[in-house]
């Protein structure tokens, strides 16, 4: 008799990641035991259920088909546009002069997303003032760093995905509100960036 798979669950239901700092908090969440990341692909059911705004998926990167090397949440999304430490999707709209016309939109966007004021990545909301996408679609919010438990340990890549939607954005609870998250320290050395770290390594 085959077993069921164990259900996987969001690694935070009601989260917004506003900087490297929050998305590290919460790796470091996951690294102590607090919250747990995911072990799986999701399956359909799971998908329906828990893709929606707030949610936060914590998963490392593997060659394992069960763990998977890339993210599957079955949406529909248009291409990725960068913003560091973040790589941000929107929902596909279904008309594609509509969707063309969206992607050349948020692109400019996107130069408002940096706080040159205080020399560190600026909260998202700078990302998404206008509502031309799909109204209600998601939008997905991707981190990525390598973790190092140890300096004699092998580093492994973590994933963070979140989404949240235009209307939510600035009612999402951010780290600040969580009594748990909120006390949490991000040791040193143990993050790097997953693009410097591979850079450094490939010159030793």
């Amino acid at each position: 008799m085959q077993r069921r798979p164990i259900p996987v669950f969001p690694t935070h239901f009601n989260l917004r990641v506003r900087d490297t700092r929050d998305a590290q908090i919460v790796f470091e969440a996951v690294r102590r035991g607090v919250l747990k990341s995911v072990s799986r692909r999701l399956n359909a059911a799971e998908r329906s259920a828990f893709i929606q705004s707030g949610a936060i998926f914590v998963w490392e990167e593997s060659h394992d088909k069960l763990v998977a090397e890339r993210w599957v949440d079955g949406c529909k999304w248009n291409p990725s546009r960068m913003r560091e430490p973040f790589l941000f999707y929107e929902e596909k709209v279904t008309n594609k002069a509509s969707n063309d016309a969206i992607y050349r939109m948020r692109r400019r966007e996107l130069l408002g997303f940096y706080d040159g004021t205080s020399g560190s990545t600026g909260s998202t909301s700078h990302l998404f003032d206008c509502t031309a996408h799909r109204p209600g679609g998601l939008i997905k919010q991707h981190f990525s760093d390598w973790v190092l438990d140890s300096p004699d340990s092998s580093p492994r890549r973590w994933h963070l995905m979140a989404y949240f939607t235009d209307a939510d954005l600035q009612s999402l609870p951010t780290i600040d509100n969580d009594p748990t998250l909120r006390t949490i320290t991000i040791p040193a050395g143990v993050y790097a960036n997953y693009r410097s770290y591979a850079s450094s390594s490939s010159t030793q």
